[in-house]
């Protein structure tokens, strides 16, 4: 198995300011950790539309980062910016990946507040997950299939949003 590089933004200005701690970020690098990926970085930003554009470019320029995974600010409040700032930088968005991730979250919480995004950047794939602990743990159930699959095969996303489909029909609580 190819090492999958990832990055994890946890974009929150509480979290960035040091009020809160970032639970959902070491959340989610446990579990990325636990299925085979390397974080190769965890960044702290400020909702603020610019810094999140910057860092997004910066990581998706590198080599040796295959994935971004942003959390937090994709809600409907006037800070929550991430889900913008990705849609500036992206080179393709991946439809499918966001209509699977919100079809899931309606279905596992019987409403969706988030208006989180998918796209690629120079061959590195951009989703934006929400910050609570069981939407991340949803939603890296729901794509880790897809990621995976076209990481190893490839290194970095060389396909584009036709071969990047949900597979994985997956809930623990929807399996009876």
């Amino acid at each position: 198995m190819k090492k999958i590089n990832s990055v994890i933004m946890t974009i929150s200005d509480s979290v960035f300011c040091g009020h809160r701690k970032d639970d959902g970020g070491f959340y989610l690098k446990e579990l990325l950790e636990e299925r085979g990926f390397s974080v190769i970085d965890k960044v702290l930003l400020p909702d603020n539309l610019r810094a999140i554009e910057e860092s997004l470019i910066e990581y998706s320029n590198r080599k040796d980062i295959n994935l971004i995974i942003t959390i937090g600010g994709t809600g409907f409040s006037p800070q929550d910016v991430t889900p913008d700032a990705t849609l500036e930088v992206v080179d393709e968005q991946i439809n499918n990946i966001e209509k699977g991730i919100r079809e899931h979250h309606i279905s596992f919480f019987k409403r969706h507040l988030s208006r989180s995004v998918a796209g690629i950047r120079n061959k590195t794939l951009i989703v934006n997950f929400p910050s609570s602990r069981t939407s991340i743990k949803e939603t890296i159930d729901r794509i880790e299939d897809t990621i995976i699959e076209d990481l190893e095969k490839y290194g970095k996303i060389v396909s584009f949003p036709e071969k990047l489909m949900i597979k994985k029909n997956i809930s623990r609580f929807n399996e009876n």
